[in-house]
């Protein structure tokens, strides 16, 4: 094949969609380091449906800035902000279930655009003592939030520490200057 001919491919990875998955390993990326500076690999593992087993990943940067997407997806681990100086181990995220939402880049290839936590999941496989971390999968995988679950979320009076203010359902001034018009 001549320099000037091509073959036209598709990008990599599993089609754009949303799916349940895992998070399987945090690895150095070494490719394009000298362009990019230094970065981390978060490996994920598709848990059911028809890309079932399969993988996809998200590289960010190791910048670890208040702005920077590596720490904004810490602090979604974390449940909040960190504080200056406060250091963060991925690595004990490794098996967190949770929503994988997977985007086309540019370049027609795919890549995780973001990761929600299922921290339901998460508590109860901590709480259980598995040897066998798939066996856990499994059991996790057939359970799904159905509206009697959420029923059993509701609040409680007295749950919260302060009482929200009563929300309206329109601001007063626009009541009032349809008085007017009447």
């Amino acid at each position: 094949m001549s320099q000037t001919a091509f073959v036209a491919t598709e990008g990599g990875g599993v089609p754009p969609d949303t799916y349940s998955g895992k998070i399987t390993g945090f690895e150095d990326y070494e490719e394009n380091v000298e362009s990019y500076g230094p970065a981390l690999l978060v490996a994920y593992m598709i848990l059911s449906g028809k890309h079932k087993g399969e993988s996809t990943s998200r590289i960010f940067s190791k910048k670890f800035s208040k702005k920077a997407n590596l720490r904004k997806f810490a602090e979604v681990l974390n449940c909040g902000p960190l504080k200056n100086g406060e250091s963060f181990d991925f690595q004990r995220f490794i098996g967190m279930r949770g929503t994988i939402v997977v985007a086309e880049t540019d370049s027609g290839a795919t890549r995780v655009e973001t990761f929600l936590p299922d921290f339901a999941a998460w508590e109860k496989s901590k709480k259980v003592e598995h040897d066998d971390v798939d066996s856990l999968d499994e059991e996790l995988e057939d359970e799904e939030l159905d509206e009697d679950d959420l029923e059993d979320a509701e609040l409680e009076e007295g749950d919260l520490d302060e009482e929200e203010p009563p929300v309206r359902s329109r601001p007063k001034k626009k009541k009032a200057a349809r008085r007017k018009r009447r």
